[in-house]
Parts: C-alpha cells; sequence; structure tokens
C-alpha cells in the first residue's frame, strides 16, 4: 500500500509555484494602487530584427527606438494589467540616466555584454549594506542591462517582461514548465503564466484579494494532474482485491 502511494506521487504530480527573488522576499517600495513604480530608459536600442512578427507589424518599419520603447512600455503592462495586484510600473526615458545601485533609481540601459549568451539581466538591490538605512526587505534600486547586439522583437518583448519580473520581486521556479519566470518554459509566448500571475498578486494584494486563502493555493509546490484521480483509484482497487484474496 506504501509502495502504491509512493508510485501515485512520482507519476502523478507536476512541479508549479512561484519563488521569491531571495529568503528575505523583498518587494519594491509600492503599498496601495496609488503607488507608482517608474523605470527610466536610456533611450538606447539594440538591434532589433523581426518587426514585422509583433504588434501586428505596426512598427515593422519604425526606428529600433521607437520599437523598444513600445516593448518596454508593454513588457511592464504584462504586469500591471494583474487584476488580482495593486502593482503599477511605468517607463519614462532619461537619456542621462545610467546603471548604478546607489542611486535608487530603477534604470534600462543598453550595453555591450561580456557574454554573447546573455541577452539581459536584471540587478535588484534589497540589502542595506551600501545604503545607509535601507529597508534590507525593500528593493530601493533594480537596474536592467540589455545586450546591444541583435535581438528579435519578440524574444526581447519576453526577455523584458521577466527581467522586470525579477525586480518586482520574483524569482526562477526552475521546475516550472508554465511561468514565464522559469527557465524550463516550454513557450516564449510573451504572456504570465498563472504562477507568475500568482507571485505577484502574494506579494502586491489588490484591497479585496483574500491574501491568507490566496496564500494556500500559491503556496503549493506540486499539484495533481487532471488524471490523477484515476491513478488514484487504481492502486487502491488493486491493494482491495489483494486483501480480499488474502
Amino acid at each position: 500500500m506504501k509502495f502504491h502511494i509512493l508510485f501515485l506521487l512520482l507519476i502523478s504530480t507536476k512541479s508549479y509555484g512561484w519563488v521569491h527573488i531571495s529568503q528575505l522576499k523583498p518587494k519594491l517600495p509600492a503599498y496601495s494602487s496609488n503607488d507608482t513604480i517608474y523605470f527610466y530608459w536610456d533611450g538606447v536600442a539594440p538591434s532589433i530584427t523581426g518587426k514585422d512578427n509583433i504588434f501586428n507589424g505596426d512598427y515593422q518599419y519604425a526606428p529600433d527606438s521607437e520599437l523598444m520603447y513600445q516593448i518596454l512600455r508593454q513588457a511592464v503592462t504584462r504586469w500591471n494589467e494583474v487584476e488580482a495586484s495593486y502593482l503599477n510600473m511605468q517607463v519614462e526615458i532619461d537619456t542621462d540616466v545610467v546603471s548604478d545601485s546607489t542611486d535608487s533609481l530603477n534604470a534600462i540601459v543598453t550595453s555591450s555584454l561580456e557574454s554573447e549568451s546573455i541577452a539581459a539581466y536584471a540587478l535588484p538591490r534589497y540589502l542595506g549594506d551600501d545604503n545607509e538605512g535601507a529597508d534590507k526587505h525593500l528593493i530601493h534600486d533594480c537596474d536592467i542591462t540589455i545586450s546591444s547586439g541583435t535581438v528579435s522583437a519578440n524574444d526581447l518583448y519576453y526577455t523584458l517582461i521577466h527581467e522586470i519580473g525579477h525586480c518586482v520581486g520574483l524569482g526562477h521556479p526552475h521546475s516550472n514548465y508554465g511561468a514565464l519566470m522559469g527557465y524550463s518554459r516550454l513557450s516564449r509566448m510573451p504572456s504570465l503564466g498563472a504562477d507568475d500571475i500568482a507571485g505577484i498578486s502574494y506579494i502586491y494584494p489588490a484591497e479585496k484579494l483574500d491574501v491568507e486563502n490566496f496564500k494556500v493555493f500559491c503556496s503549493t509546490v506540486s499539484g495533481a494532474s487532471p488524471y490523477s484521480f484515476i491513478l488514484f483509484i487504481l492502486p487502491l482497487f488493486f491493494s482491495l482485491c489483494r486483501k480480499k484474496e488474502d
């Protein structure tokens, strides 16, 4: 009987869930829908290809910088439109902004990176070591650096949604095949998965959201397959038959 239950757990469940970016569970300094988090883009864009494959081809002949600005705006919108979260973010252009972890500005800059395999990276700072008096549970600065190399519009869009997710406070759920924040996602569609939505909704819950009940849902680390009830019944059925034979 114990073997059957163990067998059930191994084959009838799949991993899902979201994770904080750190055990400190840091978050942006936003406490209600009245607070807006700003990102400042330096106005520099990488070389973007496949412009006709994004936003219905509306920016097919647009300069890279114009399309880049639209991609950035839509990337934050993906997170803003989660109804169960109050978080609101905006992107503004500031050609003087630089990547500086001490200036308390969320900068988005384009720069040449040492490794060609890195498309972009985010550096959320939430420890008060270099910012006296800073709350270690608050992300007081999150700079995103984008590779200046050539990139397709859709890949850039997907990557920016992912990196902004780190600034929000979400980490990598390595075994999650549905989360945009995970490395194992099978699709490159620029849309949030259920667990991405659960994560931002838990960290920044809308006023009418039942946080306690929501916590029970999203803290689960494994979920049953839609057909797992069959796998559950079969072992029990055979166990009962064996007992009758004995």
